[in-house]
Formats: structure tokens, C-alpha cells, sequence
């Protein structure tokens, strides 16, 4: 059982953090041990900031630290209950996308997967906005998986030729096998080939465990892997749920099939908060329930006569804190 398997590896995570002191990942005991961690990074480092001031020093400590999703993922599991898992990756998602920092393309892939696997639906035209197009920079396998999606999602045939040729060329490359099978995967579901899509799909979870440091995974977040769950949702949204129960779900552990089947029950519901903060760190609850504003580009200066464009960081960051000040 996943569950039990999940419970007896964070236990020993939790130990070892705290016995070696060591704190780049944040395992938490319970969700009073969070508050209470979150309560002394308050005290240490925010109560004396303005209201700006603490937006941005939130939106500094959520994207570093202070995330309750692996305590989240403990808990579903500890109690056997999907609501707290679907809303433990609401969080995920609600964070991701707060502190993405005006992303735009490849870039937010890894959100636009998390997204999907919390069924928040209406922060993908967000993450990938059409008007910007297709990409062509980033990291090679996002950036194919990126118009790949870009594709079924905006259903943009006149995006389909160039972006399979994307793909394509990315498939001749040697790469892991995580990210030609999530691009096979992605391809499938272009073609419609809901077979071969949960075939893809099993072999991209029986990728997982190979998985080295520096994909930035550690054991027990391999055990659950969202971005499973983020392609096998895609398929509801962009086939509709008639086809996409077509796709066989994936047996390997780190799928969870329960969720799936809670999440497909619901009509993939949109989740709340798993953790709400308590007075005085009540403004997080604002930060990560603001919807952040679409990605936009902006002009990179000094870069001579070449005209760069970026994701707009500084005007992403202002209008969250706008929208969060005028609550």
C-alpha cells in the first residue's frame, strides 16, 4: 500500500531532518508543528514590515520554504481521506503560481502540470497564455511538452505541425526516460490513441524512482508524483472525460489511484487551503488565495540592438500585491 509505504518513509525523512538539523526541505511533525514554524519565521523576519513589505517577504519564504504539501500528502494518507490530498496540491498550486515570478512558456510547465493535478483549470490559459504562442527556450523537454499542451489545450491547429516537429526532435535526443515518455504521452493524447497514452503513462511513473537530485527530488516526493496526475487529469480537460476514462490509470505506486478516481467523482472540484493561517499570519491565506494575473512579456534592457522579451517579473509581483491589498 502507497499509504503505508508514504507514512513509514516521512517518519524516518521527519528523524533524520531534525536529528542532523538539517532544513532545506521542511518535514513537519503535524499541522500545529507547521503553524508553529511558520509563527517563528513571522516573528523573525516579517512582524516588522510594512503590508507591502510582508507580501513580498511571504512571497520570498513560501517559494524557499514554508510548504505543508509533503505534510499535506502524510496526512491524506495517515487518515485515508482524498479531500485533504486534493487540497494539499490547491496549496501546491495556490504557492507555485504566487511565486512563480511572472514566468511565461516553459517555464511554468512544472505549475501547469501541478495545476492540472488539482483540477484548477482556470490557471492554465494563466500559465500559458495563447496570445504569447508557442515557445521556443527553455529547458528542451518542457519546452516540447509546453506547445505540445499549448495544442490540445487552445485545440490550435494551425500550432499542430510545428509543434510535433518539436517533439519529434526532441524524442531523437537522448534524454530520461521521464521526459520522453511525458512527451509521448502528450503526443497520444494529440492523436487521440488513448491506449497508447496509458502506456506512456505507466512508463512515465516507472521512471520516477531513477530519478537523480538534480530533477530536485527527494524519496518521498517521488513516492506520490503529482505530474502523473497532472498528464492523467490533461487528458479530462482536453479530450473530455468520455475518452479520457479510456486511458487505463497507471498500477504503478506512485499513482494514486484513489485520488484519481475522488478527483473524476467530483468533477475534479476545485480544493481550499489545507493549512489556513491563523492571526498573525492571516495575510497568507490572501496571498495564496488571490488569483495571480496572466504571464506577460517584457523588453530586456541593455541587450544592444537585439530585442530580448522576458516573463514580467516586476509588473507579476505588483499586481499580486495589489490584488491582495485590495481585499
Amino acid at each position: 500500500m502507497i499509504s503505508e509505504k508514504y507514512l513509514k518513509a516521512y517518519l524516518k525523512e521527519y528523524a533524520t531532518e531534525y536529528e542532523k538539523e538539517r532544513k532545506p526541505r521542511r518535514i513537519y511533525r503535524d499541522s500545529a508543528h507547521y503553524l508553529e514554524e511558520c509563527l517563528l519565521l513571522y516573528e523573525r523576519h516579517i512582524k516588522a514590515s510594512t503590508l507591502t513589505e510582508e507580501i513580498d517577504n511571504w512571497l520570498v519564504h513560501i517559494r524557499y520554504g514554508c510548504n505543508p504539501f509533503l505534510l499535506g500528502v502524510k496526512t491524506a494518507f495517515e487518515h485515508g481521506d482524498m479531500e485533504i490530498l486534493h487540497n494539499a496540491l490547491y496549496q501546491l498550486v495556490a504557492i507555485k503560481h504566487a511565486t512563480s515570478g511572472g514566468n511565461y512558456g516553459s517555464g511554468n510547465m512544472d505549475c501547469v502540470l501541478t495545476a492540472s493535478a488539482a483540477g484548477l483549470t482556470e490557471r492554465i490559459p494563466l500559465l500559458l497564455p495563447q496570445e504569447l504562442g508557442l515557445c521556443d527556450s527553455g529547458f528542451p523537454p518542457h519546452v516540447a511538452m509546453t506547445n505540445l499542451t499549448m495544442v490540445l489545450w487552445y485545440k490550435r491547429k494551425d500550432w499542430e505541425a510545428s509543434s510535433r516537429r518539436c517533439a519529434e526532435k526532441r524524442l531523437s535526443t537522448k534524454m530520461p526516460l521521464l521526459w520522453s515518455t511525458a512527451i509521448h504521452y502528450l503526443l497520444a493524447l494529440l492523436d487521440g490513441d488513448t491506449k497508447e497514452a496509458g502506456v506512456q503513462l505507466e512508463l512515465h511513473c516507472c521512471a520516477v524512482p531513477s530519478i537523480r537530485d538534480k530533477f530536485h527530488a527527494t524519496k518521498i516526493e517521488k513516492m506520490f508524483w503529482c505530474d502523473a496526475h497532472g498528464l492523467y487529469n490533461l487528458a479530462f480537460f482536453v479530450l473530455g472525460k468520455k475518452k479520457a476514462l479510456e486511458i487505463s490509470m497507471p498500477e504503478h505506486d506512485c499513482f494514486c489511484n484513489d485520488l484519481a478516481q475522488w478527483q473524476i467523482d467530483r468533477n475534479f472540484t476545485p480544493g481550499e487551503l489545507f493549512v489556513r493561517y491563523p492571526a498573525p499570519m492571516e495575510l497568507l491565506n490572501e496571498i495564496l488565495n488571490c488569483m495571480p494575473p496572466a504571464s506577460e512579456l517584457t523588453l530586456l534592457e541593455n541587450t544592444g540592438t537585439e530585442q530580448v522579451y522576458v516573463g514580467d517579473a516586476k509588473g507579476f509581483k505588483e499586481k499580486i500585491t495589489a490584488s491582495v491589498l485590495s481585499k
